[in-house]
Parts: structure tokens; C-alpha cells; sequence
């Protein structure tokens, strides 16, 4: 019952704090340039203005329908691709443990544009030769420039954890428990990814009593991505572990013990596969991580790692 409140909580603090990007409004696209050029989307609608008392101006954009618009002054157009920027009331997403990223990926209400600027194109002798449209990202390029992006990806997993049975047969199993993971790489063109995975695990259970002696972990794996439909993935990874056994045991170990007893840490190797979806800010994965080899405790010996995760969380491409 305790873990069905957390659960309920959790989920109810997503949703609140999810508020202030799933339920605005349509996003600004603020025009730099003439105030009278004509903004319209790509089936030739205009677009509704505003104006701010700075100065300011623009037009409103339906994120639904839009990705490029068009732009008119005097008898002159030309089109521009929009660039999609995080909106920075992402940052409170942090706070839900993962949830709140995948919600508004979901919902389309991750991102702000970025201004679109307008030059015209004229002289005295000639007249008005064009107009040109620009949008930039945070690094200055524009829509499509690159395929080659930095991946910054972290969040929360709920674990099935084992103390070396299959996750899903006899054993201490223990569900929920949250482990938390953060990782750093490359990305190709939204088809390949590859980074350094770190996770973190702090009560996995390395005895078979009915209130079992836990362990915490921590890993650090190299995982390769690849995209085989639009979204979906499967990853394979495979790196190390450290095991070390809570504070709270150790003082029922000698730790001059010659029996091995008082051995506070030990490592190993494991590899994992996942299959998962990831969007433009957020994944949700399936993933399934297991020791190569055993791994000896304190009096809890040849423990083999084993763990199934649900994960959620960010995965942003810069």
C-alpha cells in the first residue's frame, strides 16, 4: 500500500508540474524585420499578429500543423523551415523524475520558435530586388544544417530486482524500486546513437530472506542505439559494475573475517539490450541488464545480477 502512494504521487506531481507546457497556448513566432510583412503558413492562411509594448512582434503558430511558413512584402515571398527551441519551463520537468518530459514530448508542448529574421533586398536604381528569411538555433544554424548532434539523455527507472533468479520468476523480487540513470554521447541524423550510460541502484536485494540484504550499484556501460522505424529502437550495452553492501550490515561483519565475510565491494561485468521509443525530448525503454559473472558479498555469495527496467526520462539532442 505505501508503494501504491508513492506511485499515485509521483504521477500527480508529474501532472502538476507538467501544467505550465501541456495547457499553454499556441506559441509565438516572433518576426525580426519589416512590420508589415505578410506571414502565412504553407497552405496560404495568415497568420493571426501580436504586438508587445517593446516593440515586439509577431505572428501565432500552430504547432500541430506548421513547421514552415511564408513570408510577403511588397509582391516579394520566400518560405522559411521553423526551428524548434526547448522551452525552459522544461527544467521544472526534472522535479516529476522523468514523467513530465515524456508528457509534454506526447503532447507536442516541449518547444518555443526560434525568431524568424526578415532582410529585404533593394536599392535606389533598382527598386526591391527580394526578401530573405533566416531562422537559427541556439548555435547559430539553421533548420537541417547538421546531422551530427550531442545526446544528453537521463531519468528514472522502476525496477523489477532480483537477488540472481529471472526478474520475472522466484526470488526476493522487490517492485517498485526506483534506480536512476544519466548519459552523454553522439547522435546521426535521429538513426544512430551511441553514448556512455551511467545507473545507479541502491536496494538491490542479495539474499533470499523475507527482509533481504540489499546492495547498491552503480554502472558504467557503452550502449549503441539504432532506430529501425521512425522513434523506435533496440540497444545493446555492455560495460561494468560495482556492487557494495548498505552501512547498515556492516556491523555484523568482522572485517578481519577470513571467510570472506567482511568483503564490502566487488565488480563485474554485465550487458543489457532495451527496446524504446525516444522523441524529441524524452524515451520510454524496456531494458534488461544482467551480470556476465557472479559477484561475492560480504556472506552473500555468487549473487549474479539481474535487472529489468521501465525507464522514462530526457533525451534531448543539442
Amino acid at each position: 500500500m505505501p508503494r501504491l502512494t508513492i506511485a499515485t504521487g509521483l504521477l500527480a506531481a508529474a501532472m502538476l508540474s507538467s501544467c505550465g507546457t501541456v495547457f499553454h497556448g499556441k506559441p509565438r513566432l516572433e518576426i525580426v524585420g519589416p512590420r508589415d510583412a505578410y506571414v502565412e503558413d504553407m497552405g496560404g492562411n495568415k497568420l493571426p499578429t501580436y504586438q508587445n509594448n517593446d516593440d515586439s512582434h509577431g505572428v501565432y503558430v500552430d504547432r500541430k500543423r506548421s513547421d514552415s511558413v511564408r513570408i510577403a512584402y511588397a509582391g516579394k515571398e520566400t518560405s522559411v523551415a521553423l526551428v524548434k527551441q526547448v522551452d525552459v519551463a522544461e527544467l521544472f520537468n526534472t522535479a516529476t523524475l522523468g514523467v513530465g518530459f515524456v508528457l509534454d514530448d506526447l503532447t507536442n508542448t516541449w518547444f518555443d520558435y526560434a525568431p524568424i529574421y526578415v532582410t529585404i533586398d533593394s536599392n535606389r536604381v533598382h527598386g526591391l530586388q527580394s526578401v530573405n528569411a533566416r531562422s537559427d538555433n541556439w548555435f547559430g544554424e539553421s533548420r537541417f544544417e547538421r546531422s551530427l548532434y550531442f545526446l544528453l539523455t537521463g531519468g528514472t527507472g522502476v525496477t523489477f530486482v532480483t537477488d540472481g533468479g529471472s526478474a520475472l520468476q522466484k526470488g526476493s523480487t522487490t517492485f517498485p524500486a526506483l534506480a536512476f540513470q544519466a548519459g552523454l554521447g553522439l547522435d546521426y541524423d535521429f538513426k544512430l546513437e551511441a553514448y556512455i550510460l551511467t545507473r545507479a541502484e541502491w536496494a538491490y536485494p542479495i539474499s533470499t530472506e523475507q527482509h533481504p540484504e540489499t546492495a547498491s550499484l552503480t554502472t558504467l556501460d557503452f550502449c549503441l542505439r539504432y532506430f529501425f522505424a521512425k522513434h523506435y529502437y533496440l540497444q545493446g550495452a555492455i560495460g561494468s559494475a560495482s556492487a557494495s553492501q548498505d552501512a547498515v550490515h556492516y556491523q555484523y561483519v568482522p572485517l578481519d573475517s577470513q571467510d570472506g565475510a567482511g568483503v564490502r565491494d566487488a565488480g563485474f561485468n554485465e550487458a543489457g539490450v532495451s527496446l524504446g521509443w525516444a522523441g524529441d525530448v524524452s524515451f520510454v525503454s524496456l531494458q534488461y541488464f544482467q551480470g556476465l559473472t557472479p559477484f561475492d558479498l560480504s556472506h552473500s555469495a555468487n549473487v549474479r545480477y539481474h535487472t529489468l527496467y521501465l525507464d522514462f526520462g530526457l533525451n534531448l539532442r543539442l
